[in-house]
């Protein structure tokens, strides 16, 4: 199951170094910046490991990943040049000493996936070491010696050790660590631990028996896939279990993208994935000369209807109902994103980034997608009974594909949506909600993609699209419609440009009362 260490070479991807805004020379200069939407920060020892300039969780953790590291670590593979890593263990030193008192005060000492992203790097530094490719300082062999069995240590503490997408950072990272540094006492069994927790334990609650990533995310679905194979995957835990669980996620991760290439804005996902290429072998037909490419993944949380990728123009729509956790997750439960006429039109408010802000509060909440929420009460991720999928199977009427779905909000409402779709023709949206014993002004929104303006009519709305049309109708007639572009207080109409960076887009909101009632859209392209 695991290779012996003399057969074993460590590449540049088993340490998977980032590619921060600054290379080695630009880091000497300028200071560190992980991402380039944060200025440098100086690099002059002894650094305050616990230091937050930024109020950004998310470059604490970059900071305490040892990522100013990573530039050199680059380098020398293009060079081979062995000085730069040793400019590179200043900070591994510095970071040793700050964190030889107790009382250091750094909340991100010991965080999960920065734990399991060191030891991979200290695993690197002691190989080469034990080559005698690299001379160290008997005070940095010490150092190095000393982390290398606190970091076994804590990574066999099955307390600390997380079965979420950090989790394969920290067996990966105790597996290299102890291939490397097999004499260090507290690795002993460690290797072995990391291959069965992996198998039993990670796997089977990242990924559903369809192979679909648990985690709300179709961009963290590819990211988990993509983290394992970088990390040495089965090359380094040879297990066949968890090869057969990759290939099965990897085969479907093209469903999860618009015809467009962009991923579906579900949960905390972003950017673009590889989109299905060839026509599925069995297609769904709605009638002989309308046939679509159907992903019915509703037992893990995704129904997804669209045009085959031979046809023209490309529809598609992804509707989600996932709830196996909160990790990565969005109040986004059985709301939808929409591609018409060649173009997303529907669109979800995105990511925006892991701040704690207001922004933060607001995309992540059921206000943010197009789906239900109650008017002047935030409905957040965790206000739902998570029930695994929250999906019905895909169905196939004379009027269109049925997707499906019910959840239940405690202390709030439940909601039952139909959803009829019939690519490139009509969007029926039909919900049941109650919030029995109190009346409330439930509010059903429909976000538009950024370029996209809507204008109101005496029932509903239209949007131009090039020289197409969407038309769309609420069929009750006791709700009030209004649209809202770019609005600060509250916050609405957001749309995630990219990380930490929002644009202003509009959003129609259907918002009517009651305590047991329904909600209907039915919208035309034309």
């Amino acid at each position: 199951m695991i290779g012996p260490k003399s057969t074993f070479a460590i590449e540049r991807d088993d340490l998977f170094l980032m590619q921060t805004a600054h290379n080695f020379e630009q880091q000497r200069e300028l200071g560190f910046r992980p991402r380039r939407d944060v200025e440098p920060w100086p690099l002059e020892l002894p650094l305050n490991w616990a230091a937050d300039p930024f109020e950004d969780r998310n470059w604490r953790f970059q900071l305490n990943a040892w990522r100013m590291v990573d530039p050199y670590i680059v380098e020398y593979f293009k060079s081979g040049d062995v000085q730069l890593l040793a400019e590179a263990l200043t900070y591994v030193e510095d970071w040793h000493a700050f964190h030889a008192d107790d009382d250091h005060g750094n909340n991100f000492a010991w965080y999960d996936m920065s734990t399991g992203i060191r030891a991979l790097r200290i695993a690197f530094f002691l190989d080469l070491i034990e080559k005698s490719e690299l001379v160290v300082t008997p005070q940095q062999r010490q150092a190095l010696d000393e982390m290398a069995g606190e970091h076994a240590e804590r990574l066999q503490d099955l307390n600390f050790l997380t079965t979420g997408n950090h989790g394969l950072f920290q067996v990966f990272g105790l597996n290299l660590l102890c291939l490397v540094a097999s004499d260090v006492e507290e690795c002993e069994g460690g290797r072995e631990l990391a291959a069965t927790y992996l198998k039993d334990e990670i796997l089977p609650a990242q990924f559903t028996p369809q192979g679909v990533h648990k985690e709300n995310s179709p961009t963290y679905h590819y990211f988990t896939i993509r983290s394992i194979e970088r990390l040495g995957g089965t090359r380094h835990i040879d297990v066949p279990e968890i090869r057969e669980i990759l290939d099965r996620a990897a085969a479907i991760t093209p469903w999860f993208s618009f015809p467009s290439g962009n991923v579906a804005r579900i949960g905390d996902s972003e950017g673009r994935l590889a989109t299905l290429a060839e026509d599925p072998a069995e297609p769904e037909c709605l009638t002989d000369d309308a046939c679509y490419a159907v992903g019915d993944f509703t037992d893990s949380g995704y129904a997804i209807v669209r045009s085959l990728p031979s046809g023209d123009p490309q529809s598609m729509i992804f509707m989600a109902g996932m709830g196996f956790s909160t990790s990565h997750k969005h109040a986004d439960d059985l709301s939808f994103e929409l591609f018409e006429f060649g173009q997303l039109i529907f669109a979800d408010s995105g990511k925006y980034g892991y701040n704690e802000d207001a922004m933060r509060s607001y995309v992540v909440s059921a206000a943010a997608h197009n789906t239900i929420s109650i008017d002047g009460v935030e409905t957040r991720p965790k206000d739902v009974d998570l029930t695994g999928s929250q999906l019905d199977p895909i169905d196939v009427t004379d009027d269109g594909f049925v997707l499906a779905g019910r959840i239940n909000r405690p202390s709030n409402f439940s909601q039952d949506r139909t959803i009829i779709y019939w690519p490139g023709r009509h969007l029926k949206i039909s919900d049941e909600v109650a919030s029995f014993p109190w009346r409330r002004q439930f509010v059903s929104s429909l976000h538009l993609a950024p370029d996209l303006e809507p204008e109101l009519t005496e029932n509903g709305f239209t949007i131009a699209v090039g020289e197409n049309r969407v038309e769309a109708v609420l069929v009750e007639d006791d709700c009030r419609i209004e649209t809202v572009r770019g609005q600060q207080e509250p916050l609405l109409g957001w749309f995630s440009e990219s990380y930490l960076k929002m644009t202003p887009t509009s959003v129609v909101r259907a918002i009517c009362p009651g305590w047991r009632r329904s909600i209907s859209w039915e919208i035309g392209f034309k």
